[in-house]
């Protein structure tokens, strides 16, 4: 090498270096980088580290390039030869015993910067350079990392997206086998519920500048590099449309979803993965989609926007509980959703995580049938066993059938699963993935038989509508939306961490209990209103930083329907001859998930402008509790920080809403006679 090329190197930031452009060489961002608006790296360190031969880091990166090519390769290459893809696993899983070797023959040289096709690491930064920096653009120190990942298993896995295997996470995060890209969507996701002193006080500046930083290495690499696209992208995008979506940026949330779905479809993520690949691999795989999936169906929770992936493009194999490395054993027969859908399999042989896509596919079918659709275009009335309505109970009550918790004592049940999940190591994944899907249960519940959707789907009805129909219809509505409310302050009381959805969950029972508020029943209004204060209650005080919850409280706030109408459309008798209701665009955005997060960033500057007249909110106990500990905390403890105790709500009143009688009388001889709700 020529003396004058080693000076050109050394010159060239690592963007023109990989482009092969002319690199100005301007510190700290050269002409090229600024132009672009990316992140500017100059590798000042990639000769020599504290006296040490560069050539572990240089074997290394060849080694961490060739296994990201090959465990990438070897998860989306479906059409392979058998003898290929048996020779391809043997290579990373020799290449995986490669890296852990240098791991532990050279651990101070793993973290050195390096760059590559498919892996290109910041470099490592110092406890002393952490404290001095006040941007959140490059990826924090190994410690910070760390600490990120015991946050992301402990907060984020399993609410209700899955990415990784723990065990695989940290191995490759020890190896330095992760590319910087999905790392910076990592942090992003996990830093707003970080205890570390590095966020401390900035963790809305952190997500937004790390959720930027690995969206502007994305965008340019994925139209720069043809072998760029492997599951690590699709992951790192759906975790960065989750924060886009949450924080009001509607826009930018939309296109990720789309690339998301997209690039899963290019990776042929729904069909079954190479069986060729070590288990982790394989589950890794169906879960980065189903997780997509997930997303795709949450935020088409909108009378505008249908999702993407059919149930029909889903040949993989359901998923599994993600307990751990336990969870990718290979034993235990597959199920997959059409055989759920054709009834091939019963919902009895599969476990939680299944459960969960089963009500997701079934939202799917709610949102079509109850907010993008007209009665009329539909063959059957819905009180017709034919109909799509009936099918679509249908297979939320094989949900049911197998739920420990639809119609049971909320506290108890999750308490009593929450100790045993704990003696088997598995207290996150199998409390967060329960709790989410009973609350998709009864907000799927709250949609189909929702009062408003209930009357603009008979409106177009030429038959006479059965009374009994109506009178289930609307006590469906009320039952559902009261334990969805009761399962939302369990969580609040519990003070463990949510997902953002929640949010939604919570509008949706809180304005069928502002509806029936206007009840000519004083029992029902009485409740109703209790119930409808609690909705309010979790939004406000949820112990997480969501920004939109702020938009679906003020949005539920400001909800005050006009009487008379309200009072035909949750009377049975009146319900199919209301002709219209006053406040029906109102009550279709308050149905309409994209509209209030969208709103997010319009309450934020709202909020702002009038901080100078309005008095500063009280101060909120936002600590998070884990699900180990989730038996153990008890609502007292958070009256003395300055919460008040729960509404008692009558027990009369909740029996005239149709509530089971056994249990309430159960509860109301175990508590000796007192009325709380938290008792249910």
């Amino acid at each position: 090498m020529s003396e004058r090329e080693a000076k050109r190197i050394r010159q060239a930031c690592q963007n023109c270096r990989r482009k092969k452009t002319r690199c100005s060489g301007e510190r700290p961002t050269c002409a090229f980088c600024a132009r672009l608006q990316q992140a500017c790296i100059y590798d000042d360190f990639s000769f020599s580290v504290d006296g040490e031969r560069p050539y572990l880091s240089r074997q290394q990166h060849q080694l961490q390039t060739t296994y990201s090519h090959a465990t990438g390769s070897a998860s989306i290459d479906a059409g392979s030869t058998s003898s290929q893809d048996v020779a391809l696993s043997a290579r990373v899983a020799m290449l995986e015993s490669q890296l852990n070797l240098l791991n532990n023959t050279g651990r101070g040289n793993l973290f050195l910067p390096m760059d590559g096709p498919q892996i290109q690491q910041s470099t490592w930064r110092t406890p002393s350079s952490l404290a001095s920096s006040q941007s959140f653009t490059s990826l924090p120190s190994l410690t910070v990392l760390e600490s990120l990942t015991d946050t992301y298993f402990q907060y984020c896995h399993s609410q209700p997206y899955v990415y990784f295997t723990e065990e695989s996470f940290r191995r490759r995060l020890l190896a330095n086998a992760l590319p910087s890209w999905l790392l910076l969507a990592f942090v992003a996701t996990a830093c707003r519920f970080s205890e570390d002193p590095f966020f401390q006080g900035r963790h809305e500046e952190a997500v937004e500048s790390y959720a930027d930083a690995g969206w502007s290495e994305i965008h340019e690499k994925v139209f720069s590099q043809d072998d760029f696209m492997n599951v690590h992208t699709v992951q790192a995008v759906n975790m960065l449309a989750v924060i886009d979506f949450t924080a009001g940026k509607n826009q930018r949330g939309w296109v990720k979803i789309g690339l998301s779905v997209r690039f899963a479809e290019a990776l042929n993520l729904s069909s079954e993965p190479d069986p060729a690949l070590s288990m982790w691999l394989q589950e890794e795989h169906r879960w980065t989609f189903w997780s997509v999936y997930l997303l795709d169906r949450l935020v088409s929770c909108s009378p505008q926007h249908k999702p993407a992936i059919q149930d029909t493009d889903c040949t993989l194999d359901l998923p599994r509980q993600p307990t751990g490395s336990q969870h990718a054993d290979g034993h235990g027969t597959r199920i997959k959703l059409a055989s759920l859908h054709n009834r091939t399999n019963s919902a009895a042989e599969i476990d939680q995580a299944g459960h969960l896509i089963l009500v997701a596919s079934a939202l799917g079918r709610v949102q079509k049938y109850s907010l993008r659709s007209a009665g009329s275009q539909y063959a059957y009335p819905p009180w017709d066993f034919r109909s799509e309505f009936a099918s679509i109970n249908t297979t939320l009550m094989t949900f049911e059938s197998r739920s420990p918790l639809v119609w049971a004592r909320i506290d108890t049940v999750l308490d009593e699963t929450s100790l045993v999940a704990a003696e088997n190591g598995t207290t996150a994944e199998t409390m967060g993935i329960l709790c989410f899907s009973h609350a998709l249960y009864f907000t799927c519940q709250c949609i189909l038989n929702h009062p408003f959707l209930t009357h603009r789907a008979l409106s177009s009805q030429k038959e006479a509508v059965p009374f009994t129909f109506v009178r289930s219809t609307l006590l469906a509505s009320r039952e559902n939306a009261v334990k969805l409310t009761l399962l939302l302050q369990y969580l609040l009381r519990k003070r463990v961490c949510l997902t953002s959805f929640l949010g939604y969950s919570a509008v949706c029972a809180g304005v069928i209990h502002r509806l029936f508020m206007r009840d000519c029943d004083i029992t029902i209004q009485d409740t109703s209103r209790r119930m409808y204060d609690l909705t309010l209650q979790f939004l406000l005080e949820a112990p997480v930083r969501w920004q939109n919850y702020r938009r679906m409280e003020e949005a539920l706030s400001a909800f005050d329907p006009e009487a008379e109408a309200t009072a035909y459309l949750v009377n049975p008798k009146s319900l199919a001859k209301l002709t219209s209701h006053p406040n029906a665009e109102e009550m279709c955005s308050l149905l309409d998930y994209s509209w209030m997060s969208d709103q997010a960033a319009n309450t934020k500057k709202t909020s702002s402008s009038t901080a100078q007249t309005a008095p500063p909110p009280p101060p909120q106990d936002t600590r998070l509790q884990d699900w180990t500990s989730v038996s153990t905390v008890d609502s007292s403890e958070h009256h003395s920080a300055g919460h008040e105790q729960p509404f008692n709500v009558d027990i009369d009143a909740l029996l005239a809403m149709g509530l089971d009688l056994e249990e309430l009388s159960r509860v109301n001889s175990n508590t000796g006679g007192s009325s709380d709700w938290s008792q249910l």
